[in-house]
């Protein structure tokens, strides 16, 4: 954002033992659309406590199971308690304050929608989420990596110029990318999945569909169309941290969301660029660039501004609301880099949202890429369109070794592509061009 200017197999995998099964998407209603008023989860907080703290120390003082602890990107914890004790923690001198965990929802149209509060378990009775599972379900530099997949239907990996990026063509791209969302397919042949997490009740796996798809447009191999594969990232072949913080239902806790940027940023000396394609109603707290001390209120965004100053570069969606993304957040955030969406003819998308906040435009329409048990699916949102600009920095970074989150978005605004066929009125913003990496 810009603000000044069925089971199958059993398989055994680099050592991990995995079931593969035949997930089916599970999806509400039809007629069932997100809200955008951030739905609260009742009796659900995130607590932020000043550094160096103890999560675990003052939760327990006040008789608390916590949900989540919080070490890295922020120091705090989540938990479900009464509201007795929410004033009480509010009033020790160690908690920076306390704040409702809100759900927010991916950013795709047609599917998803809003979930319901977690109920599957309360407080102690919640297991912790599973261990990171180290996959390395496919070695980056395998096969020829001069074959990339045909692009007859993936205009998307066309118009953002990926055809004319060296890096692109002699790819692997060896920049690390953590995509929050769903989970991801594993198994899935054209994705190369390093390590998968789960931030829900839900495991590591893709049930819904939507991180498939992103980890695709981001990172999907180009090595392997002899072999079955149909699409190819722009960052071909990047290593794939799968970071579930959404459930299959397409809603994702705060807690969880912030969980998730918690991990990223503890793993920070190796995923450089992070993929958030959903968000929930919100605004900006302005404050100076790398200055996180003046964030209140917020456990996301002051989780997104540490995690940048620990070298990660954030990519988002601008949201789907046709309406201007000051008013929703990760989006507004001034850390992150927000992305609208464009149709194949070069236009906006009615739904994408606009304003100053956007920082580029690229391909949402229609995309193709990655689905569930090995298969591939077109999507449309603002989330198709933030995982191609993901893996334009991963380009950008592996072209320019050393650059800072705020120089890679600097970079990939300044290289953008002007005069696309639907820019002016709400769009000035640039096209995503990643042909001088």
């Amino acid at each position: 954002m810009r603000r000044f200017a069925g089971l199958a197999a059993v398989l055994l995998v680099a050592g991990a033992l995995f079931v593969a099964c035949e997930r089916e998407p599970l999806t509400p209603p039809d007629g069932v659309t997100p809200s955008l008023s951030e739905d609260v989860i009742a009796g659900r907080y995130i607590v932020v406590l000043q550094d160096g703290v103890d999560p675990a120390e003052i939760a327990a003082g006040f008789g608390v199971a916590t949900t989540f602890e919080y070490r890295a990107a922020l120091t705090g914890f989540s938990a479900e308690f009464s509201e007795d004790v929410r004033r009480a923690i509010e009033g020790n001198s160690l908690v920076r304050w306390v704040e409702p965990v809100k759900m927010k929802y991916l950013d795709v149209k047609g599917k998803g929608g809003p979930d319901k509060p977690p109920k599957e378990c309360k407080g102690n009775k919640c297991p912790p989420p599973p261990p990171p599972q180290p996959i390395d379900a496919c070695v980056p530099g395998a096969g020829d990596n001069t074959s990339n997949d045909p692009l007859d239907e993936l205009y998307g990996i066309v118009d953002v110029n990926a055809p004319a990026s060296n890096t692109w063509t002699n790819s692997p791209v060896t920049v690390d990318i953590a995509i929050l969302d769903t989970g991801a397919d594993t198994d899935h042949t054209d994705l190369c999945v390093h390590n998968a997490v789960g931030f829900t009740n839900e495991g590591w796996e893709d049930n819904h569909g939507h991180g498939s798809h992103t980890s695709g447009t981001a990172g999907a191999r180009d090595d392997n169309f002899a072999d079955g594969g149909e699409v190819v990232g722009v960052a071909p072949t990047a290593r794939i941290w799968s970071v579930k913080v959404c459930t299959a239902f397409g809603g994702c806790p705060g807690d969880a969301i912030v969980a998730g940027i918690d991990y990223v940023t503890a793993n920070a000396d190796q995923i450089k660029v992070a993929n958030m394609s959903l968000g929930g109603g919100g605004s900006d707290q302005p404050h100076p660039q790398g200055d996180c001390s003046p964030i209140t209120g917020d456990a996301e965004h002051l989780a997104i501004c540490n995690s940048v100053n620990a070298g990660v570069t954030y990519v988002v969606s601008a949201g789907n609301s046709g309406a201007d993304a000051a008013g929703f957040t990760p989006a507004a955030f001034d850390e992150v880099i927000t992305v609208a969406a464009s149709d194949i003819d070069e236009q906006p998308a009615s739904f994408s949202n606009y304003g100053a906040d956007v920082d580029l435009i690229a391909p949402g329409v229609n995309i193709k890429s990655t689905y569930l048990n090995n298969n591939y699916a077109n999507f449309s949102g603002t989330s198709m369109s933030s995982p191609h600009v993901a893996g334009g920095a991963a380009l950008y970074i592996l072209a320019n070794p050393g650059s800072t989150p705020f120089e890679v978005r600097d970079g990939l605004v300044a290289d953008g592509r002007h005069g696309w066929a639907g820019q002016g009125g709400l769009h000035p913003e640039p096209m995503l061009d990643v042909s001088k990496y």
